[in-house]
């Protein structure tokens, strides 16, 4: 991935998921931006989030927006960089003037703002510091600047349920974490065994970095392609397989919808089905340059249940479901105990395998019954 968004819930704060997720994001070196979410909601303090934010995550957290309202009283979001107020008409927003009782507020972000922004350049806070008065596009500049260097977190909004500051929200993520050129990579060349680091000029390399299966369609593999260009109706080579692997239709995916898509570009993600030998993590390349991508370190599973079948003659319908499930979730593992003759599934908690069971009757419509506890 290029960039994160970390989700933070205006009630509840900075817990332990969002501080897990914030050190891989760090560890990968990524922008980030932080949502704050549920600010409609009952006892939700914005001021309160951010002081949490800075003592848990750093002083480098910046506001970009701030709520028009509280709790059951937001109406929408204040631009802290354009110092305007966008109220929510249920289909959008609407362009109005920070109410006076928030200008001091507003004010006050803006100017924190500018003084983060200009930071991020050692020509432009030297004027700055000299009493120049930067002008916005170049504030603007230092800002996405910053963002992208990962050393500016710009903290957004809203409300999911009054689809408040969603739109901004996505905008957000283009306009400041989409790089303006696509990211180096780094692979191992597998005629010399050394690795290299290529760009998005160089020939087709993409990760298959997740599978999941349809019912219908059967088996889904999303491919980000780093460089070069997946065609339809073509063939690839699975580098990690040494095998060749035919390429049908590719789409892309909006919720369930299929899109289709005559080819996947350098920097894009798309969704071909069926393939035949390619799994979760493999590396598809041309075969004249031959690559393979560091492989996907999934964690070992620690918690084993035995799986029982609730309706007699479903034990088929299971296993197809079980088989179907580990495409899609390599963390998850079926095994058989040879002993007690009966079937175990692995995951990483009680809670995973309750969601796996859930996966199983909504997606192939098969109940099962889970017994004893083994870790």
């Amino acid at each position: 991935m290029d960039s994160a968004l970390i989700v933070i819930s205006a009630t509840s704060g900075v817990q332990v998921g969002t501080e897990q997720c914030w050190k891989l994001a760090a560890e990968a070196g990524l922008p980030r931006i932080i949502f704050i979410n549920k600010m409609d909601r009952e006892n939700a303090d914005y001021d309160s989030i951010l002081n949490h934010l800075r003592e848990k995550i750093g002083k480098k957290v910046l506001p970009l927006e701030l709520p028009l309202g509280q709790a059951e009283n937001l109406a929408g979001v204040i631009d802290v960089f354009n110092m305007k107020a966008y109220k929510g008409n249920g289909n959008g927003a609407d362009e109005i003037d920070i109410p006076e009782d928030l200008k001091a507020w507003a004010q006050d972000a803006h100017d924190k703002m500018v003084e983060a922004a200009v930071e991020a350049d050692d020509a432009v806070m030297e004027r700055y510091l000299n009493g120049e008065t930067i002008p916005d596009k170049e504030v603007m500049d230092c800002l996405i600047k910053g963002i992208r260097q990962a050393v500016i977190f710009p903290v957004l909004c809203g409300s999911a349920t009054k689809n408040i500051g969603l739109g901004r929200c996505m905008n957000a993520i283009i306009e400041y974490t989409f790089p303006a050129v696509l990211n180096d990579y780094i692979v191992k060349n597998l005629k010399t065994g050394e690795d290299e680091l290529r760009d998005s000029n160089a020939p087709m390399a993409a990760l298959v970095f997740k599978t999941t299966s349809d019912p219908f369609v059967g088996r889904l593999s999303f491919i980000r392609v780093f460089s070069g260009i997946i065609k339809a109706d073509s063939i690839v080579y699975n580098a990690s397989r040494e095998e060749d692997e035919k390429i049908g239709n590719v789409f892309t995916m909006r919720g369930k919808t299929q899109i289709p898509m005559s080819q996947i570009c350098a920097g894009d993600i798309g969704v071909v089905a069926k393939l035949q030998v390619t799994a979760t993590g493999d590396t598809l390349s041309d075969k004249n340059s031959p690559v393979a991508f560091a492989p996907i370190a999934f964690p070992l599973p620690m918690y084993t249940r035995a799986i029982y079948a609730k309706k007699k003659g479903d034990e088929d319908k299971i296993a197809n479901a079980l088989n179907r499930l580990t495409d899609e979730d390599p963390t998850f593992i079926v095994s058989r105990n040879t002993v007690t003759k009966e079937t175990l599934i692995s995951g990483m908690g009680d809670q995973h395998l309750e969601i796996i069971m859930e996966r199983m009757k909504r997606k192939f419509g098969v109940e099962a019954d889970l017994k004893g506890s083994y870790c």
